[in-house]
């Protein structure tokens, strides 16, 4: 049969058409079986007839091999897991376009491109790769002294020319199941290096991802992802409508290391492993709005983290994470509003960990802000809650410009603080802070700005406070605190602000039967002299118009 079109029905009829410069479109009418890897002339299309026909490659054999302009629709495609089912032909200048629709994989889709494809465009829809194991693959990217495992569906842009950019749109895509998930991440997207090959993609849409890293304990430079955008890679819109769950360990849900304008996740992310994490970012998202909930479980599995980049929105449903050392929202950045629509809440214990040489403590906290880091507006319509022991609700060593929660604040297990600011400032309105075995508040060289209606409860004292933080010894009347916190509140000073010298064995001092002072007996130098200023209860213009938004 000659001509540009071809109705195949044989394997050697369909070995024999991809060999043939005249036959472009390949039309396949039975199943076959036992091919050999075929590679494609440029612009060839081979389309299954009807309800789609399955293509099955000889056991380790990859796949097709593209070269320019080729398409594959309505196919199922088979190889072994290990093997290439879809690879590009790194030899050719130009790919021009790929388009894959309706294809149903088993085997890996890649597309490494190297320095010599100048430009390209990858379309693929409705794309779904049942079984694929990528972690034996020893080409990985890497940043942050991190290697990314590759994806069951990998297109990487390893091009070192700054105008060598490929275009990129992906509808669709999901891999894995409950039963079978992907051995290794799930899609990964990715360009070389900074300002060199490139990745621009208008949409991505993913459905169900699940994946099954095979990263062992302690390995603490490799990571696998559900979906990982890369660097160098610019997305206008990245939707998931379906779930991504993860059961391996070092594995994470969602990983941004590139530019997204809009994140919609509107499925709920699970990860199952220690040193997990349902969403990290650190390259640059505009609005990351995830309407389900993010749940961890896994000695250290965060929920959100971010340890470098710039985040603008965040809006997330609900976190909760079940580990010991699990922070549910962790990042030492600059975010300009963080949303809440349900909870958080936290089940782990602070632990001991090593990192590098050395032994650190590491807690299971709701939010948990690092130096360097800085909220403006915080709003939580529901509950922060944290169960373990010596935990926080909120703990920053940055800063929170306004804070609105609806619900409570609660830190249930021992030695846990609904509120610790260290060295930063926190404001606040309208907020209940609530310890059931220790203290509510603690403050450590810090400020309360622009706090009002806030309430202090905790079960040994309510306000732990050290001589270095922003309030001056008079701000502490009785009259003073019930404005602020209305509520008799117990004060508790880590050093004695009180120029005489408290009694070596005190007691609690009643004033005015409102609250309670406890004085213990250590004298700061020159207190007198310090720079102490008062906080202020008197909410900005701006809190009002923030807690209507």
């Amino acid at each position: 049969m000659s001509g540009i079109f071809r109705l195949i029905t044989t394997a050697d009829q369909l070995i024999e058409a991809t060999k043939d410069k005249t036959a472009r479109y390949l039309i396949i009418r039975n199943d076959l079986s036992n091919l050999p890897c075929l590679s494609l002339q440029p612009y060839q299309s081979i389309s299954g007839e009807f309800d789609g026909k399955t293509l099955s490659f000889i056991n380790d054999s990859d796949g097709f091999c593209l070269s320019k302009g080729n398409e594959l629709k309505n196919l199922k495609i088979t190889t072994s897991p290990h093997k290439r089912a879809i690879f590009q032909n790194p030899e050719v200048e130009s790919m021009g376009v790929h388009t894959l629709s309706r294809i149903n994989v088993i085997g890996q889709i890649s597309f490494i491109i190297s320095s010599n494809i100048k430009k390209g465009k990858i379309d693929a829809s409705y794309v779904h790769i049942e079984e694929a194991s990528t972690f034996h693959l020893s080409d990985r990217p890497n940043k942050f002294s991190v290697d990314m495992v590759q994806g069951a569906m990998t297109v990487w842009n390893k091009s070192e020319a700054n105008d060598d950019v490929i275009d990129l749109e992906i509808t669709h895509f999901s891999c894995g199941s409950e039963t079978k998930p992907i051995v290794g991440s799930g899609l990964v997207i990715c360009g070389f290096d900074l300002n060199q090959g490139s990745i621009k993609a208008s949409l991505i849409s993913c459905g169900h991802i699940y994946t099954r890293g095979e990263i062992g304990k302690g390995v603490a430079n490799m990571v696998c992802a559900g979906l990982a955008i890369g660097y160098e890679t610019n997305v206008h819109n990245v939707i998931n409508y379906g779930k991504v769950i993860c059961y391996g360990g070092n594995e994470m849900g969602i990983y941004n290391w590139g530019n997204v304008q809009k994140w919609d996740v509107t499925d709920r992310i699970e990860t199952h492993g220690d040193n997990g994490c349902g969403v990290i970012n650190a390259g640059e998202i505009n609005k990351l709005y995830i309407s389900h909930p993010i749940e961890t479980f896994g000695t250290g599995a965060r929920g959100f983290y971010m340890f470098s980049g710039k985040l603008k929105d965040l809006q997330l449903e609900q976190i909760i994470t079940h580990g010991d050392a699990a922070n549910a929202i962790q990042f030492n950045q600059f975010i300009d509003r963080l949303s809440i629509s349900k909870s958080i809440l936290t089940f782990g214990n602070a632990i001991e960990v090593k990192f590098a040489d050395s032994i650190i403590k590491v807690s299971s906290d709701a939010i948990c802000i690092k130096y360097g880091g800085t909220l403006r507006v915080l709003k939580v319509s529901g509950n922060i809650v944290t169960m373990g022991n010596d935990t926080h609700c909120i703990f920053s060593e940055g800063n929170i410009e306004k804070t609105f929660v609806a619900g409570e604040v609660t830190a249930k297990g021992n030695g846990s603080v609904a509120l610790e600011v260290i060295e930063g400032f926190f404001a606040g309105d309208g907020i209940k802070f609530i310890s059931e075995k220790w203290a509510a508040i603690k403050l450590q060289s810090a400020k309360l700005n622009n706090c009002h209606n806030l309430e202090a409860h905790g079960k040994d004292t309510d306000i732990l406070i050290d001589v270095l933080s922003s309030v001056n010894r008079n701000i502490f009347s009785p009259e003073y605190l019930k404005g602020v916190f209305q509520d008799n509140v117990r004060i508790e000073y880590t050093e004695n602000i009180v120029k005489d010298k408290a009694p070596a064995n005190d007691t609690a001092e009643d004033v005015n039967n409102d609250f309670t002072l406890k004085a213990k007996n250590i004298t700061p130098e020159d207190i007198d002299n310090k720079d102490i200023h008062p906080m202020s209860c008197k909410p900005d213009e701006d809190d009002e118009k923030d807690k209507k938004d």
